[in-house]
């Protein structure tokens, strides 16, 4: 959500600061509730609709890091598995910047722990094929040989599945997962 090229705002702004600055909105928030492929998703410039969020109990809200243009907080830590908390499957390293907006809709990251995250997982399907576009595709019921792992993001974990990482492309006769 950066002004950036735009005639509109400001260069190098993050844009809900900026609207906030100009009256449009009436806090400095932008939320978003995804639902997956069969539900609708909602997008709030300002306060979030409480009507589609509920109590709100369940989201864990996160500031912007003010020095990056980007919509980014700190990425520390990596766990494996579902006795993620046994030491030898916990992996920390020194905060880094990691995007936390929409529009960043795969994960990215320093080559050396994303190569790490991508051989562990790939080690569990027993067939994989490289893409140019698209990193590596597999059989999309190989899924359920695939780890879950979380993420310490802005200080608190969050549990991704392979239902969470892995995407399928392609038609349905394909059944081809990325």
């Amino acid at each position: 959500m950066w002004s950036g090229f735009g005639d509109t705002g400001p260069n190098h702004a993050l844009y809900v600061p900026w609207l906030l600055s100009k009256g449009v909105i009436d806090e400095a928030t932008f939320s978003w509730y995804m639902t997956g492929l069969s539900g609708t998703t909602y997008i709030d410039f300002g306060a979030p609709d409480a009507s589609i969020i509920g109590d709100g109990s369940a989201i864990q809200w996160f500031d912007a890091k003010a020095d990056n243009v980007w919509w980014t907080n700190t990425i520390s830590g990596l766990k494996w598995g579902d006795k993620a908390d046994e030491p030898d499957k916990v992996i920390t390293y020194t905060p880094k910047d990691a995007l936390i907006d929409t529009g960043t809709s795969c994960l990215i990251g320093p080559q050396a722990q994303m190569d790490d995250i991508y051989n562990s997982i790939l080690g569990k399907v027993s067939y994989y094929v490289e893409h140019p576009s698209w990193k590596h595709l597999f059989w999309c019921t190989e899924k359920a040989n695939m780890p879950n792992f979380s993420l310490n993001l802005g200080g608190y974990w969050f549990e991704m599945t392979p239902d969470d990482y892995a995407v399928e492309v392609g038609d349905n006769a394909c059944s081809m997962c990325l």
